[in-house]
């Protein structure tokens, strides 16, 4: 490295992750919160792109449908991990 010069972090980097997180020192109860609000965004997109695709008078469209659920399934998957992670 060079004399005077600032390391460059990228701010991607799992380190950085990490790091915020470590910042953040949250309790068992906030990281449950956490959990909870992962959870119920989860419940919003199944309610509004795959519920909503089934009753939508414009028709069905699977892509929505599609990616709805898989949004769903991750936000879910988010909950249970931050869960779990206690």
């Amino acid at each position: 490295m060079i004399m005077g010069t600032v390391p460059v972090t990228n701010p991607l980097t799992k380190s950085f992750i990490f790091t915020i997180i470590k910042l953040m020192e949250l309790t068992k109860q906030q990281w449950k919160r956490v959990a909870d609000i992962f959870a119920d965004i989860g419940k919003l997109v199944i309610l509004v792109l795959v519920l909503g695709q089934i009753v939508a008078p414009e028709g069905f469209d699977l892509k929505k449908f599609i990616g709805g659920v898989i949004f769903s399934v991750i936000l879910f998957s988010f909950s249970v991990i931050i869960d779990k992670g206690e």
